[in-house]
């Protein structure tokens, strides 16, 4: 594969919101008076094998990440994300 060719989550994270990368195939569930109101969401497919078993990461406005889960009931990893995104958000 071309990696020019390559979608990156950079053009996500001009808007200094962090941002909430779906890749699990389910999208996580979140309350919009929380999560959805703190952080982009994006539903987005990993191809490297690193990836493999994570469901979700949820990336800082400076790019490093703050979480990320391989839980796949997708109420208990919007309870996680919102507990990592209330502390990263403090």
């Amino acid at each position: 594969m071309d990696t020019a060719q390559v979608p990156t989550a950079h053009p996500l994270m001009h808007h200094g919101r962090p941002l909430l990368l779906d890749l699990g195939g389910t999208p996580t569930p979140c309350p919009a008076s929380d999560l959805e109101q703190r952080a982009a969401t994006v539903n987005a497919e990993a191809a490297h094998p690193i990836w493999r078993d994570v469901t979700a990461v949820l990336i800082r406005p400076d790019a490093r990440i703050a979480w990320a889960s391989t839980e796949t009931d997708p109420q208990r990893r919007a309870a996680e994300c919102l507990t990592a995104l209330r502390t990263l958000c403090r």
